[in-house]
């Protein structure tokens, strides 16, 4: 089963934002990531449970090229930013599907 980091496009946005402002720390390649590294049907529990109405999943063969998991070690940016905190997987998917409730009626 396949194992991604899934990190909020927010915390993204706030992390390039602190790294433009943030003076005396030197240059270095920084992952991106969250401390949350699930698997698709974690991801797929999480919506199901937020949503609370059944919808379909079709499932695909995986690439010869697919890497079976995904795991970015983010210690890095956590040492340079120590009070960042990173918006759970669950609150960000909460949050998404609150914004398309209401701009969406079905």
């Amino acid at each position: 089963e396949a194992v991604r980091n899934y990190i909020n496009v927010m915390d993204v946005a706030r992390l390039l934002s602190l790294s433009a402002v943030t003076n005396g720390h030197q240059s270095h390649l920084y992952n991106l990531a969250s401390d949350d590294n699930l698997s698709i049907n974690d991801l797929l529990s999480i919506m199901r449970k937020i949503v609370g109405e059944p919808f379909k999943v079709n499932y695909m063969e995986s690439g010869q090229s697919d890497n079976p998991a995904i795991l970015l070690d983010n210690s890095r940016i956590k040492s340079v930013y120590p009070n960042f905190v990173f918006t759970k997987v669950e609150e960000g998917i909460a949050q998404t599907y609150q914004s398309i409730k209401e701009k969406i009626t079905i």
